[in-house]
């Protein structure tokens, strides 16, 4: 009887700590979810910010390019012409 007592205790412990084993297991992931969770949306909000900037940087250079561009068809028509009034646009 003593030794069905102690297997009784012995499996219950058993299946206790596997219950316990398996619930922390399960934590540790939710956990770990949750912080792959947060780098990855920090991560998406870094990247949109950047390609935010990259429009903007693109958007101020193709303005550049186009006044370089007049500046240069005014240029050459002054040196064609002669006539100031490209010069001063």
């Amino acid at each position: 009887m003593k030794r069905q007592g102690k297997l009784s205790a012995l499996i219950k412990s058993s299946l206790e700590q596997k219950i316990v084993t398996a619930f922390a297991l399960a934590l540790a992931s939710v956990i770990a979810l949750g912080v792959m969770q947060y780098r990855a949306a920090r991560h998406l909000t870094d990247d949109l910010r950047w390609v935010s900037h990259t429009q903007d940087v693109l958007r101020k250079l193709a303005i550049t390019r186009n006044r370089l561009s007049r500046a240069d068809a005014a240029a050459q028509s002054f040196v064609i012409t002669g006539d100031h009034r490209y010069v001063a646009t």
